[in-house]
């Protein structure tokens, strides 16, 4: 088999993968991810000389029996434990050496172990979800399917929804998620759909600019999109970030209330405590602003930071 992916740092590149099952019950999991590198800010224009854009990593793990590895023109043979389990792939520093393992990660073939005090009802509701969004797809439309789910009373159905927008690139019906005000859970799935769905594409965040910029006006779409990338660690040290943060928290568009609010609590662990919703009225909002300023007063640093 052939697997083609995108190489977001080379985008006129092609990559790919050819893999081939040697023996028989021979099994692969191929798996990709993509992050932003730490300091990479949203340019307005796409050919900006410091932009660098996402980046895009592959791995691929031989489960089972034997495998044929081929990346252009370098072969591996990888295998089950022990020996050359897997071979990973990035965009910025391309294929690296097989990896030998003596057994394969926790969590390949089965569930990684909960953390000591998780609540059991987290994985269990998700796997629930699954299975039910499972038969909703048997008999039903993919958006029709995805469409009732959203408005489901269950919230783990609903994420799992949510997260099926980004899976399609349906980026408008994902973004409505960010913008409705019933449903919070959705907006906080919307924000972690949407940062991981910018980082998937080269210009996937102008794709989300461009949407944005029918819906409110330009700057205002610039500061969602910057919002949807982390800060910099110099930013981070800079009491200006947090003003900043604390400022949007009223802003008049919600989903910058909303990241607004994403980022501080994923930040500062210290305002857990705070009690904020993007949704609520503006009287709440600033009292919230105000528990926010009171730990984070102009001009200084919050104590921890994450």
């Amino acid at each position: 088999m052939r697997v083609r992916f995108d190489n977001p740092t080379q985008p006129m590149k092609p990559e790919y993968f050819d893999i081939a099952l040697q023996t028989p019950g021979a099994e692969v999991l191929v798996e990709r991810w993509h992050t932003w590198p730490a300091n990479e800010k949203f340019h307005k224009d796409p050919k900006s000389a410091d932009r660098k854009g996402p980046v895009a990593e592959m791995t691929c793990f031989a489960l089972a029996g034997s495998v044929l590895f081929r990346h252009h023109d370098v072969v591996h043979t990888l295998g089950a434990p022990p020996g050359n389990v897997l071979v990973y792939w990035n965009s910025l520093q391309g294929l690296q050496k097989p990896n030998a393992l003596t057994s394969l990660p926790e969590g390949l073939k089965s569930y990684h172990p909960l953390p000591a005090g998780a609540d059991p009802r987290f994985r269990n509701d998700s796997l629930r979800a699954r299975d039910e969004l499972h038969l909703h797809l048997a008999n039903k439309a993919v958006d029709v399917a995805l469409a009732e789910s959203l408005k489901s009373r269950d919230p783990a159905l609903r994420r799992l929804a949510c997260c099926g927008l980004g899976a399609l690139d349906e980026l408008s019906p994902l973004l409505e998620q960010l913008e409705q005000e019933q449903a919070p859970d959705l907006r906080a799935t919307a924000v972690v759909v949407l940062r991981n769905w910018i980082a998937a594409g080269r210009d996937h965040e102008y794709k989300v600019y461009d949407l944005l910029k029918t819906k409110c006006r330009a700057f205002e779409a610039e500061t969602i999109v910057s919002l949807l990338h982390d800060f910099s660690a110099k930013d981070l040290t800079n009491p200006d970030t947090y003003e900043l943060l604390i400022s949007y928290l009223d802003h008049a568009q919600l989903p910058v209330r909303e990241l607004a609010g994403w980022h501080l609590y994923t930040i500062v662990p210290s305002g857990q405590k705070i009690r904020y919703s993007a949704a609520s009225d503006a009287t709440a909002r600033r009292q919230a602003q105000m528990a926010w300023r009171t730990l984070i007063p102009f001009g200084h640093m919050p104590q921890n930071i994450k």
